[in-house]
């Protein structure tokens, strides 16, 4: 996980905006559904969560700002992400997987400037990071198509 902060610092700073760590976070919680033992069983989802929300609480440190919008939009990422997925809802294709990790990086993104404006002194401009935020699901769709379910395989 290091190597994946430190790689979203560089890209970041030198080239376009990303967000690498929702793609890390989708992939483990797609990689956990296999683990679901029952109909009812809650454990991927747990794991998934929490695995979102620690990578979150980990950005938000890093970002110096106030401890709370990406933990929290990371742990629902990696919530949904499972949930979706799980077989219950629907099977995993290319287009819901491109669809999913899109509508969850807008989701993340929205999270993060609503709460940092409602609760911080820090101000994100509302279009300029709202476009960021869209180019960065953009680059994260491919990533959908690439990644599924061990129990799709």
């Amino acid at each position: 996980m290091p190597l994946v902060f430190g790689l979203q610092f560089i890209i970041n700073n030198y080239l376009v905006q990303v967000n690498i760590v929702l793609a890390l976070v989708y992939i483990f919680s797609i990689l956990t559904i296999s683990e679901r033992t029952g109909f009812a069983s809650a454990r991927p989802e747990a794991k998934a969560t929490l695995f979102g929300a620690s990578a979150g609480l980990l950005e938000d440190i890093l970002a110096g700002s106030i401890i709370g919008p990406s933990m929290l939009s990371k742990g629902m990422a990696g919530y949904l992400s499972c949930y979706l997925f799980s077989d219950l809802i629907f099977i995993w294709t290319p287009l819901w997987g491109s669809l999913a990790i899109g509508l969850l990086t807008l989701l993340d993104g929205f999270i993060i400037v609503t709460l940092r404006n409602t609760f911080s002194d820090m101000y994100l401009s509302g279009p300029g990071s709202f476009a960021s935020v869209f180019y960065q699901a953009l680059l994260n769709v491919p990533l959908g198509i690439l990644v599924r379910a061990r129990s799709a395989r």
